[in-house]
């Protein structure tokens, strides 16, 4: 599996989610559902084979969270839990619902081919994240590490060099405690 380790660009929009009509407002800010969309380009780096064979691998895309993640937090003053996040606790987004693209964005050929190839033909939810909710103690899961990507190239000059990527999910931002390492 590649694991996506530098993005072209990243770009985020989070913003409360509406509720429906008749449907009773969260109790608190904890239960407030919200709307976040990533989007952007991740560089892959995948090298096609000779002979007209696919190199055909999964890639791990596992954009920046915490950046829309704080806003919110500040914008509308969520309360954190004590300690230090990453060494008492973690922020995370947990998924209600969520729509994931990705899609070819940049390849390379060096010589004149016919059998050079380029695709990405499916894409899922990385495994959620799990862990215990740091203010209830609550077990929370469908915690969002990313989507994994099936793409691949053919040719032994032919260059898949990066993905765009647009995910848009629903869902709640979660404070898990960090489980100290013995």
């Amino acid at each position: 599996m590649i694991e996506v380790t530098s993005f072209g660009t990243q770009n985020w929009l989070i913003t409360p989610a509406a509720s429906a009509v008749h449907e009773a407002p969260p109790g608190s800010i904890s239960g407030q559902k919200w709307l976040l969309a990533l989007s952007g380009v991740a560089l892959v780096n995948l090298q096609g084979l000779p002979s007209g064979k696919w190199h055909r691998d999964q890639v791990h895309i596992s954009p920046d969270v915490s950046g829309p993640l704080d806003y919110a937090i500040r914008r509308f003053s969520i309360p954190r839990p004590r300690g230090r996040e990453g060494a008492d606790y973690s922020t995370g987004f947990q998924v209600d619902q969520w729509a994931p693209f990705v899609g070819l964005g940049s390849v390379f050929d060096a010589r004149q081919a016919v059998n050079a190839g380029f695709a990405v033909d499916a894409w899922r939810h990385a495994q959620f994240g799990a862990g215990t909710d740091a203010f209830s103690g609550q077990p929370a899961g469908n915690i969002f590490t990313g989507v994994v990507a099936d793409a691949g190239a053919s040719d032994s000059d032919a260059w898949l060099y990066r993905v765009g990527y647009s995910f848009t999910l629903e869902g709640r931002i979660v404070f898990t405690v960090t489980t100290p390492v013995a």
